[in-house]
């Protein structure tokens, strides 16, 4: 998990030159003076370094979302695996065996499991205790990585407004200082990084509030199959 940590870091970084290259190519199409409105990248860069920034979390969002759609999959929350190990290691009675394979593994559910089986002595009330503690304590591990995007989600609009208030107090300045005779030229440089920047601020909050609550609903789905899982597992330990 930690080396496909790593990856997904190195291939942000990678991300990140990419489009800082990219915006440091005016395309040709805009240089030929054909048309009389600005190109995309025209417009794109009248968001000034708050619109960069916000580009930045843009790649970032991106990254971690990919991240998050690799590694919260069902296969590797609750590998099958694990739980025909378990079954076995039940099965034979063998619980020390059962708690020897979960502490060696780094899925959720064996996480789950091996915090159960550990008051195996304690009798079932002690282990159904802490199969809800070791629950919760997994859950909330889940629900923090994903809160990454929401924090995108929400920190990008208000950076986007931080910019459209930037760009009126530019404008205001330029009629200020010009006594009341700045050209319409003048002005909308203020007003265009204003509505850029709110537009920038909004494209990367959209899908990243859409992305935190698409994986949260997954977290969601896959904790609740997981303690299905895990006490149908109890009860055949209390059974044997």
């Amino acid at each position: 998990m930690k080396n496909f940590g790593r990856i997904m870091w190195v291939l942000f970084i990678l991300c990140l030159i990419s489009s800082v290259c990219l915006l440091a190519q005016e395309p040709a199409a805009s240089s030929t003076g054909e048309s009389g409105g600005s190109s995309y990248f025209e417009l794109y860069t009248k968001g000034g370094l708050i619109g960069y920034f916000i580009t930045i979390l843009s790649v970032i969002s991106m990254t971690l979302f990919i991240m998050y759609a690799i590694q919260m999959q069902r296969d590797k929350l609750i590998p099958n695996y694990v739980i025909n190990e378990l079954e076995n290691c039940i099965e034979e009675d063998e619980i020390e065996s059962g708690l020897d394979f979960c502490e060696g593994e780094e899925a959720p559910i064996a996480k789950i499991m091996g915090a159960a089986l550990s008051r195996f002595e304690s009798g079932p009330d002690k282990m159904i205790d802490a199969m809800i503690e070791s629950s919760e304590e997994q859950a909330n591990l889940l629900a923090t990585k994903i809160g990454w995007l929401s924090l995108i989600g929400g920190l990008a609009p208000m950076i986007g407004l931080f910019g459209t208030v930037s760009g009126m107090i530019k404008a205001f300045d330029t009629i200020a200082s010009s006594a009341g005779t700045a050209s319409p030229e003048d002005l909308a440089r203020g007003i265009m990084e204003a509505l850029v920047t709110t537009f920038l601020g909004l494209f990367v909050a959209i899908p990243s509030v859409a992305g935190y609550h698409f994986l949260r609903n997954r977290v969601n789905s896959i904790v609740i199959e997981t303690n299905n899982i895990c006490s149908d597992l109890l009860d055949k330990v209390n059974q044997s």
